[in-house]
């Protein structure tokens, strides 16, 4: 008998299938002493989409107004639900039943907990004296919201004559009026080579604005004489009094503070000892609530050189700090008619058409900052009519205010857990060894029998 026979338990015929079917039962048996207890998990588990919209403030500017003065309409929305929305509002501006114009600023998305501001004008033209409403609708996921707000166009106001001495000599006070054309008689020995047509302004704020001239002769002209009317003496200070050298160009500021609200038709005469020229533009001058929280938007048109429209928007924000602030500016086709005819001193983020509207982006507009944007209309035309009344649209995007109810939540659950006891993972760690050992003995003893 060689030594392993010697061992108990590897005498005889025992095969390895016999080994491990003992060697099961007695795993089985090592696991009895295992635990099973409770515990708690957490996963997550959908929430359904919750889809809310709110008009949080309609806004219009003024309440009264006379024809051909612009309405500004300022809105507030607020997506109240826990995801992001595609908006579509829209402005339906009604004379009794009729509909007399719509305002659509497109699809716009606002994001969950956020808000978002719009505002732009309309220009009251020749429309019928009453009252208009105008109902604001915002149409989102087949669902459509409104809210409804008014105002009155008032018949025209008789011509006030105000009779003043000092810089502008006799003035004709029109409050309300608008007749748009500019008038120019041009002289032969001097030229306008920059010319007002619109300036925007803010009751009670100071205001400069300009007009060139060129001398054309060969002789200096002295002594020219400066007359302004169409508005009242005590509102504007300029000097009435100027010389210009052969051949030059001489720049003469206006400074104004208008104390009422209303477009006025100002006239400008500049006259020698043997010629007269004169022209004449819009001073619209507005107002704003205290409460009015949008951003204020003063565009200012000056006609350059007789074939170059040079626009300016003066942007200040009225509200509060922005995360992205939006200008869309559509140019009326009388003016250009294509994108190739502007020249932009500040590029357009987009040009959504090119006949031609385009968009500005500005990041982070604080409250109280302001951000000038500028552009030259390089077609010659004869009609700056459209220049005086044109609607801006502003779109403005604020930061998340408010916290929405997740998509998505973590909830615990109950659950059972089996969990082997220490005692348990020793024997199953010694039951694994013994097995290996007896294969590699029975393998030796079969191979020692065959030899």
């Amino acid at each position: 008998m060689n030594f392993l026979q010697r061992i108990p338990g590897i005498t005889g015929r025992l095969s390895v299938g016999g080994i491990f079917k003992v060697l099961l039962v007695f795993f089985l048996l090592c696991l009895i002493p295992s635990n099973v207890i409770s515990g708690q998990t957490e996963v997550k588990v959908t929430v359904n989409e919750k889809k809310s919209l709110e008009i949080s403030e309609f806004v219009i500017n003024p309440s009264t107004a006379s024809r051909n003065q612009l309405i500004e309409f300022g809105l507030k929305i607020e997506n109240t639900g826990n995801t992001r929305l595609s908006v579509t509002p829209e402005i339906l501006i009604y004379h009794g039943s009729e509909l007399v114009e719509k305002i659509s600023f497109g699809e716009l998305v606002i994001n969950a907990g956020s808000y978002m501001a719009l505002s732009t004008s309309w220009n009251t033209g020749r429309s019928s004296d009453g009252v208009y409403n105008a109902i604001v609708t915002i149409s989102y996921d087949n669902t459509t919201i409104t809210q409804a707000g008014s105002f009155y166009i008032k018949p025209p106001e008789n011509t006030q004559v105000r009779r003043s001495g000092g810089g502008g000599g006799g003035i004709v006070f029109i409050p309300g009026t608008s007749d748009s054309d500019m008038l120019e008689k041009v002289a032969d020995n001097i030229e306008l080579v920059e010319v007002p047509v619109l300036i925007e302004l803010i009751r009670g704020e100071k205001s400069v604005f300009y007009l060139g001239i060129r001398n054309k002769q060969e002789l200096p002209l002295n002594n020219l004489e400066l007359k302004v009317s169409g508005i009242p003496d005590e509102w504007i200070r300029f000097n009435n009094r100027i010389s210009i050298d052969s051949g030059s160009e001489f720049e003469i500021d206006f400074t104004v503070i208008p104390d009422r609200v209303g477009d006025y038709r100002a006239g400008i005469t500049i006259s020698g000892e043997e010629f007269e020229t004169d022209t004449s533009f819009i001073i619209r001058v507005k107002d704003y609530p205290e409460d009015w929280t949008f951003p204020i938007i003063n565009r200012n048109v000056v006609l350059k050189d007789k074939d170059e429209v040079r626009v300016l928007l003066k942007i200040e924000n009225n509200g509060i700090d922005t995360e992205e602030f939006e200008v869309i500016e559509t140019i009326p086709k009388s003016l250009a008619s294509s994108i190739d005819q502007l020249r932009f001193d500040r590029k357009p983020d987009d040009i959504l058409e090119p006949d031609p509207v385009v968009r500005w982006i500005v990041k982070e507009l604080r409250n109280g900052e302001t951000v000038n944007i500028s552009y030259v209309i390089l077609n010659k035309t004869d009609d700056l009519k459209p220049a005086i009344y044109w609607p801006v649209k502003q779109i403005l995007k604020h930061a998340q205010t408010t916290s929405p109810e997740p998509v998505e939540d973590v909830e615990s659950q109950e659950v059972e857990k089996f969990i082997p006891s220490l005692y348990t993972a020793i024997i199953l760690l010694d039951t694994i060894v013994i097995i290996g050992v007896i294969f590699v003995f029975v393998q030796v003893r079969n191979y020692l029998r065959r030899r």
